[in-house]
């Protein structure tokens, strides 16, 4: 029951005449009083971020940091535009997410032989899929979400995207879209479809370039959900409305903002040092004097000159004031570290332009296999791959993703693990004793860590007796030689004389 406080009437379904128009209209009124309290709590809390002492103290209002209503998609996108941190926190993750190759097999086959892998193959080729994921990985993570969406042959002109995607398609092309170019306008209330409460239509504003470059022409699109994937991430309440991957350090990034830009330009004006002007007691300024004067000091302030000319005043250099803002930077570094699981060393770099150390690269490529196994696989992947199917852009089947790896050994690791498996071998050779407790296959399984194929090469292609036999010669003749070389010390005697 719903109360109109115009005339504190009640409005039941009979006032509606049990209209299936009108009875479905009271439900979705219903169901938008069930949400509201909830939605209106959170807002509130929201509201009431960085108060103290019941409201009397406001912290963020106090450091300027932006209230709840101010973080729209266009903040974030100005902030990734502008900073250099916001941007790095978007783009490395992304960007070595999608890195390397991305190839798509039926289940069970090789890489590269299936009719799906060829498929794939040239479908990327010919329209960049994976150059439009990247873009869409990105625009989920400035904004709420993000939307791909699929251009098939079946439309001919805008009123017909408002149709459903019918099957065995062409695509002709893929476009990320943000969430400040789209909206939902349009839900699905049936109660008895699989897609109740998600959107069933969205608008989209297209841009046009027109004949003047400094112009463009907007035209709104209703979409049928079909021609769309809708992709959100960061929310634990809804899979329609995410969270920006930058809300969470919005006032890190404030501060950043004021720590950088207030010693850049404490230093503008505290490394130059001021002047106290004192004027001769015996000078008395006219109205041109003090306008020359002005006008120099204007020089000086504005164009960097270094010489003042100054008749009749006495100046006096101020004392400058500067302060080094690097262990503030370097808190703020980390706590956007600390949240965005980005070591700080890949984030912003080592000062002296140093590799970051390998336990920073483990942790990091670790945050990247888990970014794709448990976001851009089964968020953006699979349902690409999946609604290709469904429209007959590929062959439907079963169908393993492979990445690139993303631990595969360096050119210099695997130098650096070469020499050291040659000296593993060296010393297991020159020793009779570990040969005989050791036989050769189980010496380079267990000492060089070699797999049962790389065995097999290994017994194939070396004389392993011959070898043997040679390194232990060579540990005698040593032996001998050092044998030798002790025996042939001359002694002395009492009276330091040689003993022959």
């Amino acid at each position: 029951m719903i109360r109109n406080k115009a005339n504190s009437r009640s409005i039941t379904a009979t006032d509606l005449q049990l209209s299936a128009k009108g009875a479905a209209t009271l439900r979705r009124i219903e169901a938008l009083q069930r949400l509201m309290p909830s939605e209106t709590s959170r807002a509130s809390l929201a509201a009431r971020m960085g108060e103290q002492y019941k409201g009397v103290r406001k912290v963020y209002e106090a450091l300027g940091y932006p209230e709840e209503q101010d973080l729209t998609f266009s903040y974030f996108l100005n902030k990734w535009d502008r900073q250099d941190i916001a941007t790095s926190v978007i783009n490395k993750p992304v960007n070595k997410t999608w890195s390397g190759i991305l190839n798509v097999t039926e289940e069970g086959a090789l890489e590269g032989e299936s009719v799906l892998a060829k498929e794939w193959k040239e479908l990327n080729r010919r329209l960049k899929v994976k150059k439009e994921l990247v873009k869409l990985d990105a625009l989920d993570g400035i904004g709420q979400y993000a939307l791909l969406l699929f251009g098939f042959n079946d439309v001919q002109n805008k009123e017909q995207f408002k149709r459903p995607a019918g099957k065995k398609l062409k695509l002709n092309y893929i476009r990320a879209i943000s969430e400040g170019t789209s909206k939902v306008v349009e839900w699905e209330e049936d109660s008895s479809n699989e897609r109740f409460g998600q959107p069933k239509f969205y608008e989209i504003e297209i841009g046009q370039p027109t004949d003047n470059e400094n112009t463009t022409l907007i035209t709104n699109i209703k979409i049928h959900h079909s021609r769309i994937l809708h992709v959100a991430s960061g929310s634990l309440t809804s899979n329609i409305y995410g969270r920006s991957r930058l809300k969470s350090i919005v006032n890190r990034l404030e501060d950043l903002e004021k720590l950088l830009g207030g010693s850049a330009e404490m230093y503008w004006r505290g490394a130059r040092p001021g002047y106290h002007a004192k004027p001769d007691e015996n000078y008395k300024m006219t109205t041109e004097t003090e306008d020359a004067l002005d006008e120099e000091l204007d020089k000086y302030e504005h164009d960097l000159r270094r010489i003042l000319y100054a008749q009749g005043i006495d100046l006096k250099s101020l004392e400058t004031q500067i302060s080094d803002p690097k262990g503030h930077v370097e808190v703020q570094h980390e706590a956007i570290a600390a949240e965005t699981g980005i070591p700080k060393r890949i984030l912003v770099g080592s000062e002296r332009g140093e590799l970051s150390s390998s336990q920073d690269k483990d942790q990091w490529l670790g945050l990247i296999a888990d970014r794709r196994e448990n976001y851009a696989e089964p968020e953006i992947f699979e349902p690409f791959i999946d609604k290709c199917m469904d429209h007959g852009i590929l062959t439907e089947h079963e169908f393993t993703i492979i990445w690139s790896d993303l631990f595969a050994q360096s050119e210099k690791e695997k130098v650096d693990i070469g020499k050291v498996r040659a000296d593993a071998l060296e010393t297991y050779l020159k020793s009779p004793l570990a040969v005989e407790l050791f036989p050769i296959e189980l010496g380079i399984k267990h000492f060089l860590g070699l797999n049962k194929d790389q065995i097999e090469e290994f017994m194939e292609n070396v004389d392993v007796e011959a070898l043997k036999e040679d390194e232990s010669m060579k540990g005698i003749e040593e032996e001998l030689e050092e044998e030798n070389n002790t025996n042939s010390i001359p002694s002395t005697n009492s009276n330091g004389k040689h003993k022959l």
